[in-house]
C-alpha cells in the first residue's frame, strides 16, 4: 500500500486504530482508574524526569494495574531501578506497521485492557499514537496534545510545558502522596562510603559540548584540598582524550560506569558531583538528587526545577572562584 502524504498515512492509521471518536464522560478523578498504560519518552533526558513519579506509581500499584511501554534501549535502566517487571520493551527502530513484529506488539498492548493511557513523549510518532489508541484506553492523555486527536483525547496544559511541569500535573491527577524525592534512590549522606570524594562526570553535554582542559585545570586548582575528584564516564572514549591531563592533575579514574546499575552504585558511594548538562547528569539529579554543580552553556535550555536545592548552576565561560564550590562542599562536609 502506498500513500501520497503523511496526512493520508495519519488518516489511514486513525481508521485502523479504532472506531470513530464520539462524546465520552470525562472521569475527573483519574486516580481511581486502574489499568494504567504509560508510554515513555524516546530519550534519556526526558525519561529521567519521569522516573521518580513512575517509581511512586509502581509502589502504589499492583503488577497488573500499571504497565510501561519503552524502547528496548531503556530495559537496563528500568531493570536497575526496579521497574523492569512492568515494562513492555519494543525496538522502535524495527517497528513497521503491518509486519509480524508490529502485530505482536499491538496484541501485547491490547491484552492489557488499559483504562487510562498516558503519553509522556512530547513529540510522539504516528506509530506511538496508534499504539496509544489501540490500547483500548477510554482516557488517553498528554500535554498540550490537541493536534494528536483522536489518538489522544484529553489534553492537559500544565503551568510549564516542560517535562517537569507535566510531571507535577500527573502527580496531582493521580494523587501521588509525598515528594518525588521520596523514593528508594534518594541521596542519603549518612550511608555514603566516602565523605571526601566528588565525582567528575566526563560525559559530554546533551548538546554535544565537552569539557575544556582549562576548565578541568581550574576546577582542580580551586577545589578544597581536603577533597579529591574521581573522574567517570558511561563511555570510556570520553575519558581517553583527557587521560594525560587527569594524571597531571592527580585525578583518579573510576571503573567505567558501563551500566546503569554501576552508575547508580557510584552515586550511592560519594557525596557530590560536578558535571556538564548531560543525560546521565540529569538522570543522577532526578534519581538520587546528589548535590551537583552543573556547568551549563548559556544557550542550554533552562530545565532546572527550583524544587531541587541540591542543584547549582555554573555558567560556562565565566571566571570561577572558590565560592562556586561552597554549596557543594557544605553538603559534602561530614
Amino acid at each position: 500500500m502506498r500513500f501520497l502524504s503523511e496526512n493520508s498515512v495519519r488518516n489511514y492509521l486513525v481508521k485502523k486504530s479504532g472506531s470513530e471518536s464520539g462524546a465520552f464522560h470525562y472521569k475527573h478523578d483519574l486516580s481511581e482508574a486502574d489499568k494504567r498504560f504509560i508510554i515513555l519518552p524516546n530519550d534519556l533526558v526526558q525519561v529521567s524526569v519521569y522516573l521518580p513519579l513512575l517509581l511512586q506509581l509502581a509502589r502504589a500499584a499492583s503488577k497488573e494495574s500499571l504497565h510501561l511501554l519503552a524502547d528496548i534501549s531503556f530495559q537496563p535502566l528500568l531493570k536497575a531501578v526496579g521497574l523492569e517487571s512492568i515494562g513492555l520493551f519494543v525496538d522502535f527502530a524495527k517497528l513497521r506497521f503491518g509486519d509480524d513484529y508490529f502485530h505482536a506488539q499491538e496484541q501485547r498492548i491490547r491484552k492489557l485492557n488499559a483504562v487510562v493511557c498516558v503519553m509522556l513523549e512530547p513529540k510522539p510518532s504516528l506509530l506511538q499514537l496508534y499504539l496509544a489508541r489501540t490500547s483500548g484506553a477510554t482516557w488517553r492523555l498528554g500535554a498540550a496534545c490537541e493536534e494528536h486527536y483522536p489518538f489522544l483525547n484529553i489534553s492537559f496544559h500544565p503551568e510549564t510545558t516542560s517535562a517537569y511541569g507535566f510531571r507535577r500535573h500527573l502527580q496531582d491527577i493521580f494523587k501521588v502522596e509525598g515528594s518525588v524525592q521520596d523514593h528508594p534512590f534518594a541521596h542519603n549522606p549518612e550511608k555514603l562510603s566516602s565523605r571526601h570524594v566528588i565525582l567528575l562526570n566526563m560525559e559530554a553535554s546533551a548538546s554535544g559540548a565537552t569539557w575544556r582542559s582549562e576548565e578541568l585545570t581550574e576546577i582542580a586548582r580551586l577545589l578544597d584540598p581536603h577533597f579529591r575528584l574521581l573522574a567517570l564516564s558511561p563511555k570510556p572514549n570520553l575519558i581517553e582524550p583527557f587521560a594525560s591531563l587527569l594524571e597531571r592533575l592527580s585525578i583518579r579514574t573510576a571503573p567505567i560506569a558501563s551500566s546503569y546499575t554501576a552508575f547508580l552504585d557510584l552515586l550511592r558511594q560519594y557525596h557530590g558531583m560536578i558535571s556538564l548538562n548531560s543525560a546521565h547528569a540529569q538522570l543522577a539529579i532526578n534519581i538520587s538528587h546528589i548535590p551537583t554543580l552543573l556547568f551549563s552553556d548559556p544557550s542550554d535550555v533552562a530545565w532546572i526545577p527550583s524544587s531541587y536545592p541540591e542543584l547549582h548552576l555554573v555558567e560556562r565561560g565565566k571566571p570561577l572562584s572558590k565560592d562556586v564550590f561552597a554549596s557543594l562542599i557544605d553538603k559534602t562536609n561530614p
